[in-house]
């Protein structure tokens, strides 16, 4: 069987080279084999697609106004007088719309409506090993958000929309979830799930788990991601969720590792197997001309390289030195609630219960700001705090970041600079 990109290509090209008033007609056995998600999906990520391709050439064809004649009608059966390549073009149009053509296929449950989700809160469910539970807390929140607000989810419900998202959990399962969320995430009956409120349960994996709120803690703006498919996909969002409310950071693996509560290789595994069209890892580096202008110490695992360096007065090769940072992590493709809605009385709430409360506004403990994108931003912050700070210098042609150790602000490399 042909490819069925080219042959839908191939008969749009026909059509509007040879027979402009079959357009509606070849449109019609092009999308008849796409479902609504399935060209969306193809249209945003796959452009160059070869279907994608066919109708937007078959939406530029102007259909004349007069009446075929029944030559034009039935051309299939008695096609006019062409050249070698219009046969060819004939002959594919005639296979494809005979039946050869795009199988429809039923939607993937994976790609369900998203739900929100406050990703400090999910940050700390899957570091105390509790993400199921928290997925059916946040899917019953979404569901007596869409109800009367009452926080009342009958358990029957609850499995029906279980199995709409495509998580297929079997009833002992399904009842142990219950049965370990319950006190913490909700309250049980015999037939209704009465859930917890944002803050309790904030508080309360807070007090349980103080060593995930050290430096971070809840009370942000929610995202909004889909909870369908596995355990293991589940918490894979909700890290790229974060990384989404967190902008970007530029953040070790080590401090991902306590984030998280997850091993290193765990947390590739999620970037490689569940998010590769979602998360972009940009490798960073440093690079400094000499230490002793700012009286810093470079770490061990530096290198030298050369430099080509152009001055008034000529082209210089010199030796800088370099090492590496850690990465920096763009999520894409998850939206963020525009409302903050609980988030204030979230953090108000669990800074009150901890030993020791941040203000209001701030969760945790002060963190160094390490990176920036100014010179004027890096000068402000290492005279107030007295110290040294990254600034941002550009991305080489192979797509690496580059920073320059500064404490007046000022430069003295560049991005790109390095021979070889």
């Amino acid at each position: 069987m042909d490819d069925p990109e080219r042959q839908a290509l191939e008969a749009a090209r026909y059509c509007r080279d040879q027979a402009p008033h079959l357009q509606e007609e070849v449109k019609a056995r092009i999308s008849r084999g796409l479902s609504d998600r399935q060209y969306a999906d193809l249209l945003f990520n796959h452009p160059l697609d070869g279907r994608i391709q066919a109708l937007s050439l078959l939406a530029e064809i102007s259909t004349p106004r007069q009446t075929p004649t029944r030559n034009q009608i039935n051309y299939l059966t008695a096609p006019p007088q062409l050249d070698a390549t219009a046969t060819k073009l004939q002959v594919a149009v005639q296979r494809y719309m005979e039946g050869i053509k795009i199988t429809e296929s039923k939607p993937s449950p994976v790609e369900a409506e998203a739900i929100r989700i406050e990703p400090e809160l999910g940050r700390m469910s899957t570091g105390a090993y509790m993400a199921g539970e928290f997925r059916l807390w946040c899917i019953c929140q979404e569901l007596t958000r869409q109800a009367d607000g009452s926080g009342k989810v009958a358990k029957k419900a609850l499995r029906d929309v279980l199995q709409r998202y495509g998580i297929n959990y079997t009833r002992q399962h399904y009842n142990a979830l219950l049965r370990a969320g319950n006190r913490l995430f909700w309250n049980l009956s015999k037939r209704y799930v009465f859930l917890r409120s944002r803050q309790f349960v904030a508080v309360a994996l807070a007090i349980r788990h103080p060593e995930l709120v050290q430096t971070n803690r809840p009370g942000v703006r929610e995202m909004y991601v889909s909870p369908a498919g596995s355990l293991e996909r589940w918490e894979a969002m909700i890290y790229a969720s974060w990384l989404m409310y967190r902008e970007g950071p530029t953040i070790s693996r080590i401090q991902l590792e306590k984030l998280f509560n997850r091993t290193q290789e765990t947390i590739r595994r999620w970037e490689r197997d569940r998010l590769q069209s979602i998360i972009t890892i940009r490798p960073n580096y440093a690079q400094l001309h000499d230490p002793r202008a700012i009286d810093f110490t470079p770490p061990e695992d530096r290198f030298t390289y050369l430099a080509e360096v152009r001055t008034s007065t000529g082209t210089y090769i010199v030796e800088r030195l370099s090492w590496r940072l850690p990465n920096t992590y763009s999520p894409t493709g998850i939206r963020q609630h525009h409302r903050k809605g609980q988030a204030r009385k979230v953090r108000t709430a669990i800074n009150h219960h901890l030993t020791n409360p941040a203000d209001k506004r701030h969760g945790g403990m002060h963190m160094v700001k390490r990176y920036f994108d100014s010179g004027e931003a890096i000068r402000c912050y290492t005279q107030k705090h007295q110290t040294i700070g990254y600034l941002w210098r550009g991305e080489t042609p192979r797509q690496i970041g580059i920073f320059e150790p500064s404490t007046d602000g000022f430069t003295r490399t560049r991005a790109g600079e390095k021979i070889g």
